[in-house]
């Protein structure tokens, strides 16, 4: 049996005319027929998904419910607005409006289709869209072996032990919920391997110690699907290893003259250099990395608590570079040429002699930065 993580990717439809018009005529397709459309021609597509999900997660497709309402309204709006549109044009909109009800008639408010994801989630601005997408998340994950249910899942056979998210279109399925979804999937359908030999991912965090945080928080530390979560099960103690001394710092502001302060992660006094170090769950799904990392760099004070006014002594800022820690592996970001690249991945931490000898990478690097002009 694989552990996985899971979510429900609610699809909506188009919320006006004007995008309706867009997706009918350049794209000739609605979200909802992508994911039949993707697996008629090889089973992958690239959809919305979380920062925080990792290869082997599942990812459920469901037609919102609230599909229904939007349509209606736009047939409203149409035929009010019917003197504004030519008669192509007029045509065009009614009949992706009908298109539109019979799926929804079909899929509306159900769970129809799933996927697995198949690589690491990364940062995408939509460019190369042929329309302007509707949905705000620029996280995108690539997905294979995409299958869709003879029998689809209606919402109201979910309900009662899954609440789907209001803030957005991605609910995550977890534990005895993931559990119960699958069993009741399975009742109705046939189902792909991946999921028939899938169970949740439990995340013992409760059991995570000072003693113990290698192996157990290695395990799972893919698991975690907020940055808090894995700063607080992984990086802290990793952090409290590989300082000169045990405590670290938290929230520290960078200034700069003329600028607004900047907040780094953490800051570390390593080879008697306070060092910044960010933490991320996946640094490829971040938008802005290099620009972020920048703002921690070259900086004419940096702040070790905030409450007690306490300064870093400005001979020993490290300017020159950026620890940077994501689920997967350590990296180095140098202000020098402005690039980041791995150094160390965590599946090779597995003792405290791992944790040395990355220790003595870093403060390699510090002072070959430091030597440079």
């Amino acid at each position: 049996m694989k552990e996985v993580q899971a979510v429900i990717n609610n699809i909506s439809f188009p919320k006006s005319l004007e995008e309706l018009f867009k997706v009918e005529t350049v794209h000739g397709r609605f979200n909802v027929e992508d994911i039949f459309f993707d697996l008629e021609n090889g089973g992958y597509t690239e959809w919305t998904m979380p920062k925080w999900c990792k290869t082997g997660d599942i990812v459920f497709f469901m037609h919102t419910k609230t599909a229904k309402a939007t349509i209606s309204k736009l047939k409203t709006v149409l035929r009010a607005s019917k003197d504004d549109y030519n008669a192509e044009d007029y045509a065009i909109l009614s009949s992706a409006l009908e298109r539109g009800t019979e799926l929804y008639q079909q899929y509306g408010g159900k769970i129809f289709a799933m996927g697995k994801v198949c690589e690491s989630p990364f940062y995408d601005k939509g460019e190369d869209f042929d329309f302007d997408p509707h949905w705000k998340s620029k996280i995108y994950a690539p997905i294979d072996s995409l299958y869709c249910f003879q029998e689809p899942i209606d919402i109201s056979e979910f309900n009662i032990f899954i609440m789907l998210s209001r803030g957005g279109a991605i609910t995550g399925v977890f534990g005895k919920e993931f559990e119960a979804l699958k069993a009741l999937i399975m009742s109705k359908n046939a189902v792909p391997r991946y999921l028939e030999e899938s169970i949740a991912m439990p995340i013992p965090l409760a059991k995570i110690t000072g003693d113990n945080w290698i192996q157990v928080a290695s395990q799972y530390r893919r698991s975690f699907f907020l940055e808090k979560q894995f700063r607080a099960y992984y990086v802290d103690y990793l952090l409290e290893s590989l300082g000169d001394r045990k405590g670290f710092f938290m929230e520290c502001p960078c200034i700069k003259q003329g600028r607004k302060p900047s907040f780094v992660d953490n800051v570390i006094l390593l080879d008697e250099k306070y060092l910044p170090v960010e933490v991320k769950l996946n640094i490829y799904a971040e938008k802005d990395l290099i620009g972020q990392l920048r703002k921690y760099c070259a900086l004419d004070a940096l702040v070790l608590d905030k409450k007690k006014n306490r300064f870093a002594a400005f001979d020993k800022l490290f300017n020159r570079g950026v620890l940077t820690i994501d689920t997967d592996a350590v990296y180095w970001y140098s202000d020098l040429n402005q690039s980041i690249r791995q150094i160390w991945t965590l599946d090779s931490v597995s003792n405290k002699q791992d944790i040395l000898d990355l220790r003595e990478q870093i403060i390699l690097l510090m002072r070959e930065s430091a030597a440079n002009p």
